[in-house]
Order: structure tokens, then C-alpha cells, then sequence
């Protein structure tokens, strides 16, 4: 099995053996029949284990693609925070929305102007810091 992490989601890919010790096939995975929560249990408390966080599969918050002889399985993160409906945990929302962005794609498909590419690594790797977030806010809110 291969797991890691990206932004708030743990991944998992496991072939079609590795699948045995849970009772499921692939076949269920790909027509979509149900599946005994043994697996998914037992990958919440892997990720928990390897990157200290809880991650959740109920309803939406899970993710799986097949492929010919493995299974792709996205837990998302569980949430550690109550929100509250007021305007700094919005802006916040946004925020986190356009960093997001900015650091899930790759430099070239930004443009940022005439700018030169050196100068353009330097100003990305910034937006895509901590920091960015004190621009992004002032920027755009």
C-alpha cells in the first residue's frame, strides 16, 4: 500500500491484494456495492497513525477512483474547529481559497503581468508562504 497527504486529504493506493485481508474486491469498488467499513477504519487509523490527524469517510467527505488492478481511496480531513457565522471566519475562508489556488498550480499557468520569470518564482513562492496570506487579504478583501 502507498499513502500520503495532500493539503487536508490522506491517499491511499492499494492492489487488488492488499484488498483480500478486508474481505473486497475491486469488482465492488468499480459497481459501486457496498463495502464492509472494516477497510476504511483500519485507513483512518493509518493516517492517523503516520501524520497525527483524524480524517473522516462518511458521506461526501471520501473519494475512490479504480484503476486496472488498484483502487485510489481520498479520506478528507476532519474538521478540528467550530466555525462561527461571522465576518473574520469568512474572509478567512476566502483566503485560504485563493492561496489554495495559487499553490496548486504550477508557475507558468500564473500570469502575473510583465513580470520576469525570476522575479515572478520570488513573488509566487511568497503568495504560496504564510506571509501571502496578509497580501492575499489585503489584495482582494
Amino acid at each position: 500500500m502507498k499513502m500520503g497527504v495532500v493539503q487536508n486529504k490522506a491517499w491511499f493506493l492499494l492492489d487488488k491484494d492488499e484488498l483480500l485481508p478486508y474481505d473486497v474486491t475491486l469488482t465492488q469498488f468499480r459497481e459501486r456495492k457496498p463495502i464492509k467499513e472494516n477497510i476504511f477504519l483500519e485507513l483512518v487509523k493509518k493516517a492517523y497513525d503516520e501524520y497525527g490527524k483524524e480524517y473522516k469517510f462518511e458521506g461526501t467527505n471520501m473519494q475512490i477512483q479504480t484503476f486496472e488492478n488498484t483502487v485510489l481511496i481520498i479520506l478528507t480531513e476532519k474538521d478540528n474547529i467550530v466555525y462561527l457565522e461571522n465576518e473574520f471566519t469568512e474572509e478567512e475562508s476566502i483566503v485560504e481559497g485563493i492561496q489554495g489556488i495559487f499553490r496548486s498550480l504550477p508557475d507558468e499557468k500564473i500570469y502575473m503581468g510583465f513580470m520576469d520569470e525570476e522575479e515572478k518564482r520570488r513573488v509566487l513562492a511568497k503568495m504560496r508562504s504564510d506571509e501571502g496570506k496578509g497580501i492575499i487579504r489585503d489584495m482582494f478583501l
